[in-house]
């Protein structure tokens, strides 16, 4: 248990808050150097202990673990498969219950019916890859990453997925990424056909900071209400589907604009009406925590459609954000897809706990709260699993620990 409170001293004008490397571009961009440009250099990878376990997997691929990350664990199978790996792999307890049968399936491996699990065997071509998204774009994102190189240099493949599904822009992603990697693409209907080519690789890229990181500085920028955020190196362009945040904040009263060195988040009086307002955030799932957290500080109605896939992270998200919406006394319900935020009744629990169910987006998404009265959270190390130095930016900005 730790007690975050803020301390109500001079605050700098701005602060410079430096985020970690993309995590989903830089799995992404693991895999892709792998298979098909082993001499390209990435830099600014994700800290994360996710990235963490993945470069260990690739690098000791006999046995790997992985302690909660779904992407890492999902994508080394892939990869495995695809270069004939024999590897046996462990997970925690939570990442056990997550959903893979489906790539597994996809892939033609043996089912999974427990951990450890032995990935062994060899990948050929087929005339078709599809594989379910209802529960994770990771799946095709894995597929999507491999195929090409399964079927071998100037050889095309063909990949069916539908033209929507829940968090469609990391799928996008993935597409741009094998693009920097000569992989050609030619969508015609739901049928993508890829085609590794030989044209010139990178020698060298450099990983933009993570978008879904950034949500918990817009949260903090809000909740000051009186301090610039710089975020160096991100841009409002960007291949991150949660980038999409920066129209949702300035309906909160966040500005985002570009700098020659990054973005500058500024707190403004533009701040619309208070009446409910409606978010489809099933494209940006990992930033409902922080989306969630930040209406219900500014004590602003809103109904959030589109998050039934939340409960299949890193804790079922939907019953972590009604649990501490009730400790904190926010008024809310749910009910077919739809979470609704109504009021903060705040003087009712003036001392709260915050269950973070060991998840690193929940106990982010929670610390704003800490600005207007103490919280405590059941723990603080989740953080590490996206954002490994997140605590250290609230200590720069008067939030201390009990």
């Amino acid at each position: 248990m730790a007690r975050l409170e803020f301390q109500p001293k001079e605050l700098p004008d701005a602060y410079p808050w430096i985020l970690p490397g993309s995590k989903s571009l830089s799995h992404r961009y693991i895999l892709a150097q792998k298979l098909y440009a082993p001499n390209c250099q990435l830099k600014n990878l994700s800290t994360s202990t996710d990235t963490q376990a993945l470069l260990r997997a690739i690098e000791q691929p006999e046995r790997a673990y992985f302690e909660d990350g779904a992407t890492p664990l999902r994508f080394f199978i892939a990869l495995a498969a695809a270069l004939s790996w024999k590897s046996t792999i462990d997970a925690g307890p939570r990442l056990k219950q997550r959903p893979i049968e489906d790539l597994i399936y996809c892939l033609e491996l043996s089912p999974l019916t427990q951990f450890p699990y032995t990935v062994a065997g060899t990948l050929a071509p087929r005339s078709l890859w599809e594989v379910s998204t209802s529960d994770s774009s990771q799946y095709l994102s894995a597929i999507l990453l491999i195929a090409p190189f399964v079927h071998g240099l100037g050889n095309p493949c063909q990949v069916r997925y539908p033209a929507e599904f829940p968090s469609k822009p990391y799928a996008d992603m993935t597409l741009r990424v094998l693009e920097e990697f000569g992989i050609q693409q030619q969508l015609n209907g739901d049928i993508l056909t890829l085609t590794w080519t030989k044209s010139k690789l990178p020698t060298q890229i450099s990983i933009e900071p993570d978008w879904s990181s950034a949500a918990f500085a817009y949260n903090i920028c809000l909740a000051l209400n009186s301090v610039h955020i710089e975020l160096p190196g991100l841009r409002k362009e960007s291949w991150q589907g949660d980038s999409q945040i920066q129209g949702i904040y300035e309906a909160l009263g966040i500005a985002t604009s570009q700098t020659a060195d990054g973005l500058l988040l500024s707190p403004t009086k533009d701040q619309r009406s208070r009446s409910s307002a409606t978010l489809n955030l099933s494209q940006m799932l990992d930033a409902v925590p922080a989306v969630a957290c930040a209406y219900a500080f500014k004590n602003q109605p809103v109904r959030i459609e589109g998050i039934d896939n939340l409960v299949f992270k890193e804790s079922n998200r939907i019953e972590a954000l009604m649990h501490n919406f009730s400790a904190l006394g926010i008024d809310h319900s749910y009910e077919k897809g739809q979470l609704c935020i109504e009021k903060c009744q705040e003087a009712q629990n003036p001392d709260s706990t915050i269950e973070t169910f060991q998840d690193h987006r929940i106990a982010m998404a929670f610390a704003l709260f800490a600005v207007t009265r103490p919280i405590n959270l059941s723990e603080t190390q989740s953080v590490n699993k996206s954002f490994p130095h997140f605590w250290a930016g609230l200590k720069d900005l008067n939030f201390d620990w009990k």
